[in-house]
């Protein structure tokens, strides 16, 4: 009877084994194929963003530094830079009715743009010879603005 009972708790041991073992398998496949998504969607952005970089030096804005991060989610990393008095506020609203149908050049100068008003209300009169952005694209894309050179970029 002992020997019975081994004998089923071993079969069961090795059922859950088996199960388990299962599991990890399909969890493992389920990641490789939300990694291998999760990269083609980066490739996807960053290839829409490449296309703009060449457009914006026809607004003053040239490329400084051009890195690319590979990970599970990979990501452009550019750094531009372009004279301040070049970005009036007349000016970012010109260029933004221009660029309005391409989405990366609408987001990067609507970011200028907020950059300029935000800097407006802190009543400083400062005012900066140039202007540095950083674009780092990747599944959630961002861009910094900086007036004036960062210390720390």
């Amino acid at each position: 009877m002992l020997e019975k009972l081994r004998q089923t708790v071993n079969a069961a041991s090795d059922a859950l084994k088996e199960q388990a073992t299962q599991l990890t398998d399909a969890v493992k496949e389920q990641a490789t194929n939300l990694s291998d998504s999760v990269k083609e969607k980066a490739y996807a952005l960053i290839e829409d963003w490449l296309k703009i970089f060449p457009s914006l030096e026809n607004y003053g804005l040239f490329v400084t530094s051009f890195g690319i991060n590979m990970s599970i989610s990979p990501t452009l990393e550019v750094e531009l830079r372009g004279e301040a008095e070049d970005f009036t506020v007349a000016r970012l609203d010109q260029i933004l009715e221009e660029v309005k149908d391409n989405t990366p050049m609408r987001t990067l100068f609507r970011t200028v743009r907020l950059t300029y008003d935000w800097h407006s209300r802190t009543s400083s009169e400062q005012h900066f010879d140039k202007i540095y952005l950083k674009v780092v694209v990747g599944i959630s894309p961002q861009v910094m603005v900086y007036l004036g050179e960062p210390i720390l970029m």
